[in-house]
């Protein structure tokens, strides 16, 4: 019984380890997201200043792999 308990504290801290895992990859993801925007609208910026006339492109062009 006592090696049954050992395991199930061990299972236990795992999925407690993994619940903060998900948590700490959810924050990056999100704090990637925001970095992109910021990126394309640096992006967009530096077009529309670099010539007259450049319209900015929709937000998410430039790392989402698409040619502007």
């Amino acid at each position: 019984m006592n090696e049954q308990n050992e395991v199930l504290a061990a299972l236990r801290a795992q999925t407690e380890a993994t619940h903060l895992l998900v948590t700490a990859l959810q924050e990056k993801t999100k704090a990637d997201q925001e970095n992109a925007t910021a990126v394309n609208r640096l992006v967009d910026y530096l077009c529309a200043s670099d010539g007259e006339g450049a319209e900015p492109v929709a937000a998410s062009t430039y790392l989402s792999g698409s040619p502007r």
